[in-house]
């Protein structure tokens, strides 16, 4: 049997090993090692450590790499790539292609996201040299890397809904799957344990003011200080309006504890607290495939802070989500009274919408991820 490599631009977790199907593998027999090859590709932030496996290995060089690559010729390997192809990892996918790795990638958390203008994205780019920098020679060198040493498509391609099928148009094969959020929320759709009693509405985190992933795209934090003041004001006029207590579904780097700003705040249990809450609230996060799921209305929210840095990414992708999903969209430090927030009542057609081109597709909706990643890894 093949073993199965995945090459990771995100530390080993419990979290990984569930969402990847790392351990689901390994139940049912199969070799896995996981290449982390964080500290190689992003030698510049520190990140959380791994979890200590004996089938982790730290790629700290491309010398490294080659070794490990070279160890694996005779085609005994299936490459599960968790790394994006973006021009600033060609190196590792030039690599790659030249010792005829066999690459798997899901396609998998895409939104109904616009294209925002190049005017808009340079003239932001401008304000910030050493990101226009590296995004100029990012493409100078993909241009040049792609005609003197072509990287491979994948191999084969899982795509969650109808969207994710139409890229990839040169991959070899194109595998209809489920995001995982849409396989959480079928096992937990029916159990009747709640963990909230009462009327709550649930805030879904991003963790903004801290996310490492924000240094990795080189973004601006917004004032934390600032951030958690507007949230809490708002949240306030929210429990007075709709009578309600406004819980946390905390993101998984998050350390906030059992408490965010004084209120319950939860991790590994955003599926259960949307089943369960009156409506929800959010910025923009794959968790929102729950409350289209379950048909829960969403209230999309920003601060002034976040339109000022995240005008043309988080807040301009809010505003796609919102007229997508025909849910309302508030800068909630212009909100003065909790009379004037409105929810509006989940649009079954645009919702069914966002399910089939996002999440999943009727040709896999009756089966889990886990089971078509497994079939294809054993072929």
């Amino acid at each position: 049997m093949k073993k199965v490599v995945y090459i990771s631009w995100m530390p080993l977790s419990e979290k990984v090993e569930r969402d990847w199907y790392i351990s689901y593998l390994q139940e049912h027999g199969v070799p896995v090692e996981y290449w982390d090859v964080t500290s190689l590709l992003f030698s510049e932030v520190r990140f959380q450590p791994s979890l200590n496996r004996d089938y982790l290995v730290a790629v700290t060089s491309y010398k490294q790499l080659q070794s490990l690559l070279i160890g694996c010729q005779g085609g005994d390997a299936n490459f599960v790539m968790l790394v994006n192809y973006e021009s600033r990892f060609n190196r590792l996918y030039r690599m790659l292609s030249t010792y005829g790795c066999r690459l798997f990638f899901f396609e998998w958390g895409n939104f109904p996201i616009k294209a925002r203008s190049r005017t808009g994205k340079y003239a932001t780019l401008l304000r910030h040299p050493s990101k226009f920098i590296r995004e100029v020679w990012g493409k100078l060198s993909t241009l040049v890397g792609s005609k003197l040493m072509p990287v491979k498509p994948f191999d084969v391609v899982f795509t969650a809904g109808y969207a994710s099928f139409a890229m990839h148009p040169r991959a070899g094969k194109k595998v209809p799957v489920n995001l995982c959020d849409f396989d959480n929320y079928v096992r937990t759709k029916d159990v009747d344990q709640r963990l909230i009693p009462g009327r709550y509405c649930v805030f879904l985190d991003i963790n903004l003011a801290y996310h490492s992933d924000l240094k990795l795209v080189g973004w601006d934090f917004v004032t934390p200080s600032e951030y958690v003041a507007s949230l809490e004001r708002f949240f306030g006029m929210l429990e007075e309006r709709y009578h309600v207590q406004v819980v946390i579904a905390a993101h998984p780097n998050a350390n906030y504890g059992d408490l965010y700003f004084g209120r319950k705040a939860f991790k590994g249990a955003t599926p259960e607290l949307v089943r369960d809450a009156e409506f929800v609230i959010s910025h923009h996060s794959t968790a929102i495939s729950y409350a289209v799921l379950n048909r829960k209305s969403l209230l999309f929210i920003y601060t002034t802070e976040m339109e000022r840095i995240y005008r043309d990414t988080i807040v301009g992708w809010m505003g796609d989500f919102a007229e997508y999903l025909n849910q309302p969209l508030y800068n909630i430090d212009k909100v003065q009274r909790a009379e004037t927030i409105e929810l509006r009542e989940p649009d079954p057609e645009r919702y069914d919408l966002y399910k089939y081109n996002y999440l999943t597709t009727p040709e896999s909706e009756h089966s889990f991820t886990r089971d078509i990643f497994l079939a294809e890894m054993k072929a």
